[in-house]
């Protein structure tokens, strides 16, 4: 098991390495994990059906006795840089008799950290996984690091495993394919904790002054952006008027999706698809080749890092008229935070472009009820059962309003349910504004219900409107959260990798016209060489598996 472990933790090391990325105490010696990492969830699972029955709710404190648990996370906040000095990790500590000491590690070096941790066979408490388990959440369990935590959940999270079972997506996403539950997700709500999904917070937005300044509707069509395009290259002087990433495609696969293809795998009903192999694709690389040879698209595109939100370079100086960008940075955002000098600049959200009118985008970001940070509990804590009350608790009111609002000085709640933040956010002691001010003091992405209201009280109407807009596009040709066996996973990694670079490499070709879209044939032929049709099946069968749990 040592050897095996360690192997693990050397192949983070090496992807952190490669990535280029630069003690805890309580429960977790080393001790207990060495010899808790050669007993398997079995074990565990037998222990927990021969105790008490299950609880029906939580009642507090959860330890008649003082609990310390460890707690390993992924986090940073430049004014407090502390986590464990939280005022509302203190009220909590006060409301539950379990103490939570928590070492954090910035985003940059996550992955670094992580498998470090792994090596050090020190392991902590519970684990927020920010950062993925090689071979995914169950071989974390057959490797002895995570406890399969179903048995914990019937017994000792009545809070939690309703809320589960209350929606099927959600069941679906907190349990592997064989039943197993390697981590505890955080929950979406809303302000009256009722489960629902976070709207989209990015998608299509254009410079609405622009359009207005031109006489021009927003546009919809493939046909119409044309038109759009063009007038902002020649009119507005716009020399990125369309803002394409590195890999030819934007973002969430606006454009190409009009094709009824996305840019990698996606679902046709509930059969997997690849879309460079369709003809979509092919019709996609004709469009931006011609449109990059008319200098609608940015020319320089092969060298635009972009994910999500687009570089302000571009979309805060006129140089481009088309991007994605967050709903928070809609309207005259970059002119009022100083990014932008344009006192007239109008970012406006718009929804994915289509073939035809009346047609709707099927592709764009989607948000869960159930946040991937889930919490795990690793085979160093030495009383699961109390980390399964405490990680419960967070899902009754008061994990509610520490995740959501903070501790007991952030914010007001009226009798008609209504909260406010108070000054202590909205004129916080730290000089910035309340947007970001706000997360000094509460716990985002942490496990319990956190309401995605909370924006509400921080930012104008206008703004919010925009995630209604990327919401009306559609989801059908978005994959859910599937899940590869470890096996599986390693086979798919060792082909994809290079069928990733081939058509990335491919894609750029083509749209910049140095080479023909007649040897798209052979492009397609080639990815078959390259068992691309074995990745599908891959696929395909986590998706069955997944439509079956």
């Amino acid at each position: 098991m040592k050897k095996s472990l360690l192997k693990i933790c050397s192949g983070i090391l090496a992807l952190a390495m490669l990535a280029g990325c630069g003690s805890t105490s309580g429960g977790s010696s080393s001790q207990a994990t060495e010899s808790k990492t050669e007993e398997s969830s079995t074990v565990s699972t037998s222990q927990v059906e021969g105790e008490e029955e299950a609880l029906t709710e939580q009642t507090l404190p959860i330890s008649d006795e003082k609990v310390t648990l460890t707690y390993w996370r992924v986090w940073s906040n430049d004014y407090t840089p502390d986590f464990n000095e939280y005022l509302v990790n203190k009220e909590m500590e006060e409301k539950t008799n379990v103490k939570i000491e928590f070492t954090t590690v910035a985003s940059s070096v996550g992955t670094e950290k992580f498998g470090i941790l792994l090596a050090s066979q020190d392991l902590p408490d519970l684990i927020e996984n920010n950062v993925a388990y090689p071979g995914g959440g169950e071989k974390a369990i057959s490797d002895g690091i995570y406890i399969d935590m179903a048995p914990y959940v019937e017994k000792y999270m009545p809070t939690y495993s309703k809320l589960r079972e209350s929606d099927e997506t959600v069941r679906k996403m907190t349990i592997s394919d064989t039943g197993k539950m390697w981590g505890i997700y955080p929950l979406f709500c809303n302000n009256d904790m009722e489960l629902c999904a976070e709207p989209s917070w990015i998608g299509m937005v254009i410079r609405q002054d622009w359009l207005d300044d031109l006489g021009l509707e927003q546009p919809h069509t493939i046909d119409e952006w044309h038109t759009v395009l063009t007038a902002f290259k020649e009119e507005k002087g716009a020399e990125a008027p369309l803002l394409l990433s590195k890999t030819g495609i934007m973002p969430y696969d606006y454009f190409l999706s009009a094709y009824g293809v996305k840019s990698e795998f996606y679902k046709d009903g509930d059969t997997v698809k690849y879309g460079p192999l369709e003809d979509g694709y092919r019709q996609y690389l004709e469009l931006m080749s011609q449109w990059y040879a008319e200098g609608l698209v940015d020319q320089n595109f092969i060298s635009n890092e972009i994910t999500s939100n687009a570089p302000v370079d571009y979309v805060a100086t006129g140089k481009s008229g088309a991007a994605t960008y967050s709903w928070a940075g809609t309207g005259d955002y970059l002119y009022e935070t100083g990014s932008s000098t344009d006192p007239e600049i109008n970012w406006q959200p718009i929804t994915g472009p289509v073939l035809k009118e009346g047609d709707v985008c099927q592709a764009r970001n989607v948000s869960y009820i159930a946040i991937q940070t889930p919490v795990s509990v690793t085979t160093a804590c030495e009383t699961p059962e109390i980390a399964a009350k405490w990680l419960d608790y967070q899902y009754t009111y008061d994990g509610f309003i520490a995740n959501s609002f903070g501790d007991s000085e952030c914010y007001t709640v009226d009798d008609e349910g209504n909260y406010a933040f108070t000054d202590k956010i909205m004129n916080g002691e730290h000089g910035v504004t309340p947007q970001v001010e706000q997360f000094s003091y509460r716990r985002k992405d942490f496990p319990g219900l956190v309401s995605w209201e909370v924006y509400d009280l921080t930012n104008p109407a206008e703004r919010l409107a925009a995630r209604e807009v990327y919401d009306s596009d559609g989801t059908d040709l978005v994959l859910p959260k599937i899940e590869m066996t470890a096996d599986e996973g390693t086979e798919y990694n060792a082909l994809y990798t290079d069928i990733q670079t081939f058509v990335q490499e491919k894609t750029a070709s083509y749209i910049m016209g140095s080479e023909s879209l007649d040897t798209f044939d052979d492009f397609v032929e080639t990815l078959k060489g390259m068992n691309i049709e074995r990745c599908i099946e891959i696929q395909q069968a986590a998706l069955d598996r997944y439509n079956a749990r």
